[in-house]
């Protein structure tokens, strides 16, 4: 076997790899033995059709399978041989073998680019300390009664801001539907900008059992394509409006969330201690992005395109999946993916420049996921869901979560690693 390789960039490689005709007619033999066992062609024995007729009847799907398996056995060693470090699967070209000749393919693959990191250890970041205002703890309270508060039905009386209200809609443009612009039952707060603003004002004042057409025009680089730079018509019927009832803040409502709380300041206490905890956490967090962005800025290097496109990919369906599950009204059929992926590019970009510096890191200090880490994650998780570690590794393997999994806990170890090996400075020393 031969091998050369092109180097189309310094990211991007093309093999050739060259197969001896002799291999070939060796691989043919074999395959047309094996064939021959196995075939049963009538005023033949098995095992005695002769390999012209064999050649008629099947040569074009032998050939396929010798090419294949020739492929697929000479590839990886070539990968080898190179010294290569490929970060995708290779995109093969070839045609089929052909017999008493020589075997040529060529395969384009995208490597690891080499990565001259600087000192990662002992950068300096400045760590602010943490405090909870009474602002916040107010703020966190009103949170805590919204979520125990009861939608109550509104009947002497239109629509008000803060209303939660009920409502079937159907989308026309020039007087004919708009496909998947119809819904009913839809539920959405007027002022939270779950509907279009058009929609929240021509709202307004209408009463239980009326209905309304309200026109919305929506901007050109809208993300769904069927209604982007249209003005739409929306037939609205109102069928419910609910008023959300909070509860009293006061010693009661402390019990009624935890028998352990003797009144309100212990309710107080608590979220007091868990907002602490949450800020300091979330402190952390953008202290160990600052460490990776002071690294990523200190070194410049080719990102393999794959890459990026495997992560818009993931982003763009993220995107997605989350207007769907928020229930934000006409943005969940068709998505202008051009116009999301410009939006997106420069982060996936980022994330993948991440990514590579993290594993360089990784390498080079030895850092890898456990089994051990995997048992303690679990173990982490359960406490918080009341489930059992193994219920929920059992979870997260059904719904295929593994791999993601291991991923956020490779990069949350090096991303602790560069933390305790920084100098973390006190605010207060900048002063």
């Amino acid at each position: 076997m031969k091998t050369e390789i092109e180097h189309i960039s310094e990211v991007k490689k093309k093999i050739l790899v060259e197969v001896d005709s002799a291999v070939i007619q060796n691989e043919l033999d074999q395959a047309y033995r094996e064939l021959s066992k196995n075939i049963m062609i009538p005023g033949f024995r098995k095992g005695k059709v002769p390999r012209g007729i064999l050649v008629r009847r099947f040569g074009k799907s032998v050939n396929e399978e010798v090419t294949r398996n020739i492929i697929s056995r000479t590839l990886p060693k070539a990968i080898e041989d190179l010294e290569l470090d490929p970060i995708t699967l290779p995109v093969v070209e070839n045609e089929l073998i052909k017999e008493g000749q020589d075997f040529r393919f060529s395969a384009v693959v995208e490597v690891r680019p080499p990565i001259e990191l600087g000192d990662y250890k002992g950068i300096e970041v400045k760590k602010e300390e943490i405090e909870v205002s009474e602002e916040e703890l107010k703020e966190e309270l009103e949170n805590l009664r919204q979520n125990y508060g009861t939608l109550i039905a509104v009947k002497d009386r239109g629509v008000s801001r803060g209303d939660y209200v009920i409502i079937e809609y159907e989308g026309f443009e020039d007087g004919r539907p708009v496909e998947g612009l119809r819904h009913r039952g839809y539920m959405a707060k007027i002022g939270n900008g779950k509907l279009p603003e058009e929609m929240e004002e021509g709202l307004l004042g209408l009463e239980r059992g009326q209905e309304k057409e309200i026109v919305v025009k929506f901007p050109e680089d809208h993300i769904n394509t069927q209604i982007a730079d249209k003005e739409i018509r929306f037939r609205v019927r109102l069928l419910d409006i609910r008023d959300l009832k909070l509860p009293e803040l006061n010693d009661e409502f402390a019990k009624s969330i935890d028998n352990d709380f003797k009144g309100l300041e212990d309710l107080k206490q608590r979220l007091k201690e868990e907002l602490l905890a949450r800020k300091e956490a979330k402190r952390d967090q953008e202290l160990k992005f600052q460490l990776l962005e002071k690294i990523s800025d200190s070194v410049d290097f080719p990102l393999p395109e794959s890459l990026v496109e495997q992560r818009l990919k993931f982003e763009i369906e993220r995107y997605r999946t989350d207007l769907q599950a928020s229930g934000t009204i006409l943005k969940k059929e068709e998505f202008n993916k051009e116009v999301l992926k410009e939006r997106f590019r420069p982060l996936c970009e980022r994330y993948v420049k991440h990514s590579l510096i993290i594993e360089e890191i990784a390498k080079r200090e030895g850092i890898s996921v456990t089994e051990e880490d995997i048992d303690k994650e679990f173990r982490r998780l359960s406490e918080r869901s009341g489930k059992t570690p193994e219920m929920v590794r059992r979870s997260y393997q059904s719904e295929g979560l593994m791999d993601m999994l291991r991923d956020r806990l490779f990069r949350e170890k090096v991303l602790d690693f560069l933390f305790k090996n920084a100098r973390v400075i006190p605010s207060q020393s900048f002063e």
